[in-house]
């Protein structure tokens, strides 16, 4: 699995690369992968704390891989051969910007690690 990630706003930077955007955002997102509006709010207005907000998505993605609705989508994620690009619309502030988008990355990369498909991160797509 060939992954980076983006913010959605500078999306014609992997088109132009022939990347493909999988929109991750609670508005418009992929639904699998994006986390809930209560998330996002609670995270933004202070009531939740980053390590809340992480314990939650990682929460919601393991009940998502668990469902055998959903489980396809997941697997036909991590063993695409397209190079993909993971968006949502935080921007990127350095490797400690907190957004679930680098949650995901991680979390494909583990399940690539457990079925044994390479994945290769090459970092946030930016001008």
């Amino acid at each position: 699995m060939d992954l980076m990630t983006i913010q959605l706003s500078k999306w014609r930077l992997a088109r132009n690369r022939d990347i493909t955007v999988m929109d991750t955002t609670v508005k418009s997102g992929f639904s699998i992968y994006r986390p809930s509006w209560d998330m996002v709010m609670g995270y933004k207005s202070g009531q939740l704390t980053w390590d809340e907000y992480t314990q939650q998505y990682y929460q919601k993605m393991n009940a998502s891989w668990k469902d055998p609705k959903e489980r396809p989508l997941w697997l036909a994620t991590i063993e695409s051969t397209e190079p993909t690009a993971i968006a949502c619309m935080c921007r990127y502030e350095g490797p400690e910007t907190h957004c679930h988008r680098f949650l995901l990355k991680d979390i494909l990369d583990k399940l690539c690690q457990k079925r044994g498909i390479d994945f290769r991160y090459y970092g946030e797509l930016s001008d």
